[in-house]
């Protein structure tokens, strides 16, 4: 028995000779699921950090908060590519690897680079909307899922984007 003060505990070795110190060498650690920026274009990498603020609400920022950035079994990962003959981003069907479900959004630099950070902010947030239509396993045809996104996203699209830039007029935001 150990006693620290008035308090007596009884001390327990391991069954299996275990315990400290802790392993040596290289300890495989699981990799936490989140939202992965692999931008490097830095006026994208500065609209995903302000699509992803902590001060956005709706159904869009909630969809970004509470399936992609708080599940440890999704990864949401953004990537970059540049191709002047692509369209300005697309998003990539989903793998599952080792239980985690992986779905990446490629962002064009050569359709972006030069756009504002408006247009650049709607394009992730379409392209995040395919993406979590996706992980509701509604696997369709684009133009099925566009046809989903104008009659049940496409307000909350708008406002999300008056929320990130207010200043936008009402004529832009709706385009």
């Amino acid at each position: 028995k150990v006693s620290v003060n008035s308090l007596k505990v009884q001390q327990v070795n391991p069954s299996d000779g275990g315990g400290f110190p802790p392993p040596t060498g290289k300890v495989n650690c699981p990799t936490l699921a989140s939202i992965i920026d692999n931008l490097s274009d830095e006026c994208l990498k500065a609209v995903l950090k302000a699509l992803l603020s902590k001060d956005l609400n709706g159904s869009i920022a909630n969809i970004l908060k509470d399936v992609f950035n708080s599940s440890d079994q999704v990864n949401l990962t953004f990537s970059q590519f540049n191709d002047p003959k692509a369209a300005p981003a697309k998003t990539d069907p989903a793998t599952v690897k080792n239980g985690i479900y992986n779905e990446t959004i490629y962002l064009n630099t050569a359709k972006l680079s030069g756009s504002s950070q408006e247009y650049d902010a709607f394009i992730m947030v379409h392209e995040v909307i395919h993406a979590y239509l996706n992980y509701n396993g509604q696997f369709i045809t684009q133009l099925a899922q566009h046809q989903v996104m104008a009659e049940t996203y496409v307000n909350d699209m708008r406002a999300l984007i008056k929320r990130m830039y207010p200043t936008i007029k009402d004529d832009d935001a709706n385009n």
